[in-house]
């Protein structure tokens, strides 16, 4: 009873180091508009699964159901256009947006907004424009009043004159479930776009996906004055809506990317990865796949005896050693660096000098840890999906045939457009 009083008394928006649910918030939290978002979408549906439950009675939890609801589409639209808003600034546009357009309840609005500024980039559209159906369920509800109070300001009862007598809680659940997944996904692109466009590999009316693409139908490069490339650029303006500048504009770019002038026959080569280097690599990867399926004599694992899982680890790395002691520490960075990039689900070849840079500017770089980090299948499947993405034709092959050669069994490290064999073990 005391420690009821006692709590009675204390400030709820204050840390009680005592209390084992505490929620942060603020600068504490690292809260957002995305946070929040998630919070109202989570909250409908746990109140709906509370009735199904018996936890709750439908007439009353109906409303702060509906008003989650609602609130969630309206939090999506609003993140949605903060995050095309970001990709117009980085395009160095406007979007003619301002942030009191935003401060609205009006879905409507929000709506109009967006496909007024969804053709900054082409992928946006096909996607947002399944979520728009979901909207008119609850655009009626003009201010978000509707389900937070009985009557409006003249003391009109709202649903007596929208007339709504019934709500069915299965049908709104379902609809909200998918809509949701939309949002969900929409806004996880949207993030990719942005960090896509933060590479700067784009034009007026081509994001850097686009440039890959028209990268893919281009032909060799040393076919380029053909009559056939009169066609195929013909297609592509068609196709993108492009006039010859924008189109130039988009060669040039592909001609000096890493990973785009792959496509046309062209390699920019990154590191000096010699054939005999490559050669050593596979020797590693062999014996790492010995050990992992038990052929080799040091494959025994670790047990409780120290001094014998001592002894197991001193041959594996005097071995190691005897294999890779010609293999020079550039090559095994050059490695590594594939290694990372290929490990990255969202990977760009951009990013090839933050990846070396790491290795070249750590002074402490064990040698060792570097060789068991790409020494293992899995690890090499990362690296050859690494080249793929960084362009690197020559090392690529250089490697699958490697592979081939000392019958190594390398699967795919992921089921995408840079997967290595064709199954994946994901």
């Amino acid at each position: 009873m005391e420690k009821e009083i006692e709590i009675l008394s204390m400030d709820p928006f204050k840390l009680c180091d005592r209390d084992r649910y505490v929620a942060c918030v603020g600068d504490n939290g690292g809260t957002d508009n995305e946070t929040i978002w998630m919070g109202f979408r989570d909250s409908a549906l746990i109140l709906i699964d509370n009735i199904v439950n018996h936890n709750g009675t439908e007439d009353e939890l109906i409303y702060p159901i509906v008003y989650c609801c609602r609130h969630s589409f309206e939090l999506c639209l609003k993140i949605v256009i903060e995050k095309i808003r970001e990709i117009y600034k980085i395009k160095g546009m406007d979007s003619h947006v301002r942030i009191e357009d935003i401060h609205t309840h009006n879905l409507e609005s929000l709506n109009i907004i967006v496909c007024q500024i969804y053709s900054v980039d082409r992928r946006i559209k096909p996607i947002y424009d399944k979520i728009i159906p979901f909207l008119s369920d609850y655009e009626f509800d003009e201010k978000g009043d509707v389900f937070k109070y009985e009557t409006d300001q003249s003391g009109v009862p709202h649903l007596k004159r929208l007339n709504i007598s019934q709500i069915s809680i299965t049908i709104l659940k379902v609809k909200f479930v998918e809509a949701m997944k939309l949002c969900n996904y929409l806004i996880f692109e949207l993030e990719y776009y942005i960090k896509e466009y933060k590479l700067h590999v784009f034009t007026n009316k081509l994001s850097r996906e686009d440039i890959k693409e028209i990268s893919k139908q281009l032909p060799a490069y040393t076919k380029w004055d053909t009559d056939g490339m009169v066609e195929i650029k013909n297609k592509i303006k068609g196709q993108y809506q492009l006039g010859s500048k924008e189109f130039g504009e988009a060669l040039s770019l592909i001609k000096v990317h890493r990973e785009f002038c792959s496509n046309i026959g062209l390699e920019i080569p990154f590191g000096n990865i010699k054939n005999k280097d490559i050669d050593i690599y596979c020797d590693l990867i062999k014996y790492y796949s010995e050990i992992e399926n038990g052929s080799k004599i040091h494959s025994k694992k670790f047990g409780d005896d120290f001094k014998e899982s001592l002894n197991i680890m001193q041959k594996r790395h005097k071995e190691i050693e005897k294999i890779t002691c010609s293999l020079d520490m550039e090559s095994i960075i050059c490695i590594a660096t594939f290694h990372d990039i290929g490990k990255e689900y969202e990977a760009f070849s951009e990013k090839i000098m933050y990846y070396y840079n790491n290795y070249k500017e750590n002074s402490d770089i064990d040698r060792s840890w570097l060789l068991r980090k790409i020494g293992k299948a899995r690890a090499c499947a990362y690296t050859l999906r690494g080249m793929k993405i960084c362009g690197q034709t020559s090392y690529y092959e250089k490697l699958s045939e490697g592979i081939l050669e000392k019958n190594i069994i390398i699967e795919s490290a992921f089921n995408d457009e840079y997967g290595v064999f064709t199954d994946s073990i994901l």
